[in-house]
């Protein structure tokens, strides 16, 4: 029997960790909608169908977001809302920046989650996948490589108008490194500051 490839064991854990991710979600999305978290409820700001408002949906819902990384990676990433009538929930990203000697590019799926907020500030945490690709010049040759990463996003958010919010957070996690089909035996750190906007 032919063996799995190393990619294809980080793929499935890639997924199981999505679906793991976004079942715990919908648990806490009927935790939220229950009975028993009627105070997260705001009855003082009331939505289009004359219902209270979730303390999750009183920041104003900005789909967008672009933000400048600084550490491991560096560069611009750009984010966008699935659903963008809510602040918490699944998001595409995409990536371009460099690493070292290296330019890249990259993309992935990241969830939003919202522990706390308010009406003008909130704090979510938001894990997720990503693959990145780099290439660049090492001692007079070309050469690149690939990262699977998987890491959590800690965002603290604050409004400045009904179109506009200021991110700034820190990214945390780990990447695999592959050359062609060779893998580290080991993975990385993920480490980034970032800051950015959300419209």
């Amino acid at each position: 029997m032919p063996k799995l490839p190393k990619v294809g064991y980080i793929l499935i854990a890639s997924f199981a960790f999505c679906l793991s991710v976004d079942r715990a979600a919908a648990q806490v999305e009927g935790i939220i909608a229950g009975e028993a978290r009627k105070p997260l409820y705001a009855p003082e700001l009331k939505g289009e169908d004359d219902q209270p408002k979730l303390l999750t949906e009183r920041c104003p819902c900005n789909p967008w977001s672009v933000d400048f990384l600084i550490g491991i990676p560096t560069g611009i990433r750009v984010q966008r809302f699935f659903d963008s009538e809510k602040n918490y929930g699944w998001m595409g990203e995409a990536f371009v920046g460099t690493e070292l000697n290296y330019l890249g590019v990259g993309g992935g799926l990241r969830y939003a989650t919202i522990p706390w907020a308010g009406e003008k500030n909130s704090f979510s945490i938001n894990p997720g996948i990503d693959y990145y690709w780099f290439a660049g010049d090492t001692w007079g040759e070309a050469t690149s490589f690939g990262v699977i990463a998987v890491d959590a996003d800690f965002v603290w958010r604050h409004v400045y108008s009904e179109r506009v919010s200021g991110n700034i957070g820190l990214k945390i996690g780990f990447g695999i490194f592959h050359h062609n089909r060779d893998f580290l035996p080991f993975p990385l750190p993920v480490f980034s500051w970032f800051a950015g906007l959300r419209f």
